[in-house]
């Protein structure tokens, strides 16, 4: 399929969706920004953001939780993103980072980064002292950074800032001549499902994690990004036939 013959659904909102529709359209595709999902911050959480200080490493877990932090970080508290576009919105939000990993942005792949950050310039991890962890998170978390953490020896404390709440999507013309739709999520996967009109449409998918739960939904998986960002996605795109 040559690549001006598509019309994307972009399945989220805000200012990640502007961006890759501006990718898109340089490139000669268009695009329909329809959010499958909305971000509701958890009353009080700001509240809770004031506990910060008291922790050794402060993880952030999406770029809607960057979104979120809206208190001064102490300089004595390292940061630490989930991947770059995480990185990226704490850095427009005014925020500094420590460490983002380069490659594994998975739930291990940041446990191991920080680790190692612990570790240099020491060749074992025998004299690691264990640290305070924070990590902000949404109510969809699964927990797997906290026991990979957790196995390290370390304290690590959850703050769930903002719950994901699937969006009703009715029929509606826009969405009527996509050709794909990116899918960065599970719960995204699950609003897709839910509408139970997309069961045939291509999926281009942020991760084999998300591709996995696409499929477990009944949906299909048509390409899955190589690397987990707008880059990677409009390259998985620009890949199906």
């Amino acid at each position: 399929m040559r690549h001006s013959c598509h019309h994307v659904w972009i399945t989220r909102g805000g200012q990640w969706a502007r961006e890759i529709a501006g990718m898109l359209k340089v490139r000669g595709v268009t695009s329909v920004v329809h959010p499958v999902i909305d971000c509701v911050p958890v009353m009080g959480y700001e509240n809770e953001l004031q506990k910060i200080p008291f922790f050794d490493w402060l993880i952030v877990t999406s770029s809607t939780t960057a979104g979120l932090l809206n208190t001064p970080i102490p300089q004595s508290v390292k940061v630490a993103a989930v991947g770059r576009e995480t990185a990226e919105s704490l850095i427009r939000a005014g925020h500094r980072v420590s460490l983002c990993p380069e490659n594994d942005f998975s739930s291990d792949g940041l446990a191991s980064a920080i680790q190692a950050h612990l570790n240099f310039p020491r060749r074992t991890c025998d004299s690691v002292i264990s640290q305070r962890i924070l990590i902000l998170t949404s109510d969809l978390s699964e927990g797997f950074l906290k026991s990979a953490l957790e196995r390290m020896g370390h304290k690590v404390t959850v703050l769930v800032i903002y719950k994901t709440v699937i969006l009703d999507i009715p029929p509606m013309p826009q969405l009527d001549n996509i050709t794909a739709a990116f899918v960065t999520s599970g719960s995204i996967a699950q609003g897709i499902a839910k509408t139970g009109l997309f069961f045939d449409l291509p999926l281009v998918c942020i991760g084999h994690k998300t591709a996995e739960i696409c499929q477990r939904s009944g949906l299909r998986v048509a390409s899955i990004a190589r690397t987990k960002n707008k880059e990677g996605l409009v390259q998985a795109l620009f890949e199906l036939s």
